[in-house]
């Protein structure tokens, strides 16, 4: 274990992959959360980002910092209406699915889908989780098994543990 050593970026080889996989942020407020967002797209594959909401004071700049340049890198669009957001997303062939605790919600360990299923997880605000109406328009739910005294965990952080499960079963292909 002793010629075990930390690489640089650079020596870090992996292969490069856009999967059909869709985030929509439902009115993330957060700048920390929404670079994350972007950063944590980047390294699971994320095909765009989706930012519906009142986005008028997005700073680029400060969000670039945050996501440590991975804005440049991955496609994102500013929608005013999550309504007609997520119906152009269904209509480009997506199933939507929200990460949120519902009375219906099925654990995230549980989720599959087809070889050829394109996926939009639907991301809710950092207080107010996924919408009522954005909830309506989703497929399923879907939350993550907890096991300590909270019910919930930073959004970004909920996220990341959301893509990293269907990044890994796209990449079973």
């Amino acid at each position: 274990m002793n010629d075990v050593h930390q690489l640089e970026h650079q020596e870090y080889k992996h292969e490069v992959r856009k999967f059909p996989l869709y985030i929509i942020l439902d009115n993330v407020e957060e700048d920390f959360n929404i670079g994350s967002m972007f950063r944590i797209s980047d390294a699971f594959g994320v095909k765009k980002i989706f930012l519906c909401g009142e986005y008028s004071k997005f700073i680029y700049k400060k969000i670039d910092r945050i996501s440590r340049n991975t804005i440049r890198y991955t496609e994102y669009e500013i929608c005013s209406d999550l309504e007609e957001c997520i119906n152009r997303i269904k209509n480009e062939g997506f199933k939507v699915i929200a990460l949120e605790i519902t009375n219906k919600s099925l654990s995230l360990n549980t989720i599959n889908f087809q070889n050829d299923d394109k996926i939009a997880i639907l991301i809710g605000n950092e207080k107010h989780g996924v919408s009522e109406k954005g909830l309506r328009m989703c497929s399923q739910s879907y939350h993550i098994d907890m096991f300590g005294n909270n019910s919930s965990i930073n959004v970004a952080v909920a996220t990341g543990i959301a893509l990293n499960q269907c990044a890994n079963i796209m990449k079973r292909r």
